[in-house]
């Protein structure tokens, strides 16, 4: 689970996930999970904010997708040059 992928999932608005839950690679066995909060983003730009979790799980209301495999695609692309200084 990367970074990208977990705000990929909290931001889609077609799936609307609460959060998401991934095995640990600290601990062998056992398993990560984060909640998403239901704020807009835009508001973590402001300088006091912090987030907000009013929590309930209902466990009728839960369901667990099993993500099978991630496809990637690059492209080859070319290292910016800077000139050096030689003292």
């Amino acid at each position: 689970m990367t970074q990208a992928l977990a705000e990929f999932i909290r931001y889609d608005k077609k799936w609307a996930f609460d959060g998401i839950a991934f095995r640990s690679v600290q601990c062998e066995g056992g398993v990560n999970y984060v909640l998403f909060d239901r704020g807009e983003p835009e508001a973590m730009l402001a300088p006091d904010w912090r987030p907000a979790f009013h929590l309930a799980i209902e466990c009728e209301a839960v369901s667990m997708h099993v993500i099978e495999g991630v496809r990637y695609s690059h492209v080859p692309a070319s290292i910016p040059v800077q000139a050096t200084k030689s003292w």
